[in-house]
């Protein structure tokens, strides 16, 4: 029912009589270029007052097909019978688009209502559209072009959105509201006053003129004090509203206004922010960056750019900026928002790492299925079967040299198969059956080291576990897998002239748990550092270390299948520190 019926004695407001629908439009566009959201503005009449941003996928296609403008008509209707029901309504269409909208009520009538739309909560699903478009019959190509340029908007930022513009239209129509109601009350009071004059003598008229001269002179220093601060509360409340963070810029790029969130991210306070040059939040590269960008936006107009803003305590997080250069009083600004997007540049490096994963898994199990292929272990056990077969059979009749001879046969048979099978081992990194589960690190390091144990007591080795061991998200048989190597190198590679000394700690960084394996064997050279962690490389004889070269390797692949990353530190005699990192466990 329309509210405004329930008011007969009520003078019928217009949303165009209370505000300057040119300044609100210029004012929305230049919102529209800092945001990108698409907005529209309607009279209580469905007249369009104002549209920004209309989507090219509703003007071109949806409203200009009959069937699919039938959709459109739902979500009309469904929008104007709920509109009241809240200070906001929203609906996604049958089209599958999202509109909100919300009434504005003055002095309890409703003179307009705001739009936002349309746009999408999360990606579209192209299959789905691609579908629609066959359907109604529409370009496909063009359609999908058309749903390429639709904004991706997350429910609770079009909630945000659409409180911040739903408020800065009641703030304008309620000023306007106040100024006219102003207007006629005054010219009220002259018309009482003009039929009093008719009834007094001129000293009289000349005494009410005079006290009226003054009445008008207290009344205008109160609506300008009124309007100073409204206009003062509508900026504040503007810019507490917006999302992100915003900021207002003066021509040396000094700070003169922001809102709450910019002194929560960057950390200093109002005091310390008034004055401050935007530059003292970057540092590197993107300080120069940001130079430029605001010196485009002066000159051009506009400018975005990614950087990082550091914070007081220096913490670093990525921001989109998009700065629009404003004429205030004569004088050029810089105003602007800025959105936080970590998280999006966490899931394009998370997908790019799985990719590369994929990649080298994939060619790596190639290596091994071409390997595998020529059934090497058949082969060298019937190799061996033999061997010994001679040497049992025909033993007493050979000399040293031939018994020599089948030594070297059989060593060589004998490596080969431990080749094979540490090869076997390699390519199964990443495919155990064993699940991704919550395992006590600890627990894993005291199994290792009892695998170890018969080792670390004919080496005389100390194992040290140093400070706290978390718990974290695991395959335990590949963890088990990967210190068992770490320590069994430290064992191997140990010191001559002194007894193995091996310390095992772990530290939070960031986002990572850093685990280290340090020892004080004979260290490395740092020219091989990456060279060891590839297969069969190895930087000893035989002669002196036994082994295949494989165990950096698959250490190196466990790691990496758990989402971190391995590198090592060695000063040569003097020994190594193996460190990996593994993802903090998040809720």
């Amino acid at each position: 029912m329309d509210q405004q019926a329930n008011m007969p004695d009520q003078q019928k407001r217009r949303f165009e009589d209370l505000v300057d629908i040119r300044q609100f439009s210029s004012l929305m566009e230049s919102f529209y270029q800092a945001t990108g959201i698409p907005h529209g503005l309607i009279d209580a009449d469905g007249a369009i007052l104002s549209g920004i941003g209309w989507q090219d996928i509703c003007t071109n296609y949806h409203r200009a097909n009959p069937a699919s403008l039938c959709r459109c008509q739902e979500s009309d209707n469904y929008i104007a019978s709920h509109l009241h029901d809240g200070s906001y309504v929203g609906y996604k269409c049958a089209n599958g688009l999202m509109d909100y909208a919300s009434p504005i009520l003055i002095d309890g009538q409703h003179v307009a209502t705001i739009f936002l739309g349309q746009f999408l909560h999360e990606p579209a699903d192209k299959d789905a559209f691609r579908r629609r478009a066959r359907e109604m019959g529409f370009d496909e190509e063009g359609y999908l072009a058309a749903l390429s340029k639709v904004p991706v908007m997350p429910v609770e930022q079009a909630k945000s959105a659409m409180e911040f513009f739903s408020k800065i239209a009641r703030m304008l129509a309620m000023g306007g509201f106040e100024r006219l109601r102003h207007l006629e009350a005054r010219d009220e009071v002259e018309k009482l006053n003009l039929g009093l004059l008719d009834r007094v003598e001129e000293r009289t008229r000349e005494l009410t003129l005079s006290n009226r001269s003054l009445e008008e002179e207290v009344e205008e220093h109160k609506l300008i004090e009124g309007l100073l601060k409204r206009e003062h509360d509508f900026v504040q409340a503007l810019i507490e509203s917006m999302p992100g963070i915003y900021y207002l810029l003066d021509e040396m790029g000094r700070f003169v206004l922001w809102n709450k969130n910019m002194e929560s991210v960057s950390g200093y306070g109002n005091s310390e922010l008034a004055g401050k040059n935007a530059l003292d939040l970057f540092a590197g590269s993107d300080k120069e960056q940001t130079r430029r960008k605001i010196q485009m936006a002066f000159k051009d107009g506009r400018a975005e750019a990614e950087a990082c803003l550091v914070s007081k305590d220096g913490c670093e997080t990525p921001y989109i900026f998009t700065g629009v250069r404003v004429e205030l009083n004569g004088s050029p600004y810089l105003t602007g928002v800025g959105i936080d997007v970590a998280e999006r540049q966490r899931s394009a490096k998370a997908l790019q790492e799985k990719a590369e994963a994929v990649e080298r898994s994939n060619a790596e199990l190639e290596q091994f299925a071409y390997v595998a292929s020529h059934d090497l272990r058949e082969p060298l056990r019937m190799i061996s079967s033999y061997i010994a077969l001679l040497e049992r059979r025909y033993g007493a009749a050979l000399d040293k040299e031939a018994h020599e001879f089948i030594a070297f046969a059989k060593d060589g048979a004998q490596r080969m198969d431990r080749l094979v099978l540490d090869l076997l081992e390699f390519s199964r990194v990443g495919r155990s059956q064993h699940p991704m589960v919550l395992v006590d690190v600890r627990e894993i390091l005291e199994e290792a080291m009892a695998n170890l144990s018969m080792s670390i007591r004919e080496n005389e080795a100390r194992v040290e576990i140093v400070g706290e061991i978390p718990t974290t998200k695991a395959n335990a048989h590949e963890l088990i897998r990967l210190f068992q190597n770490l320590i069994g190198n430290a064992l191997k590679y140990r010191h001559a002239d002194r007894p193995p000394h091996i310390r095992i700690e772990c530290k939070m960084v960031k986002s990572e748990w850093v685990f280290s394996v340090a020892d004080n064997g004979i260290g490395i050279d740092p020219k091989y550092f990456d060279r060891i962690f590839l297969v069969f490389q190895r930087l000893h004889s035989r002669k002196d270390f036994e082994g295949t070269g494989i165990g950096l390797a698959v250490c190196k692949k466990i790691v990496e299948h758990h989402g971190g990353r391995m590198w090592v530190s060695s000063v040569p005699g003097i020994g190594s520190i193996f460190s990996f990192s593994l993802p903090l466990l998040r809720d």
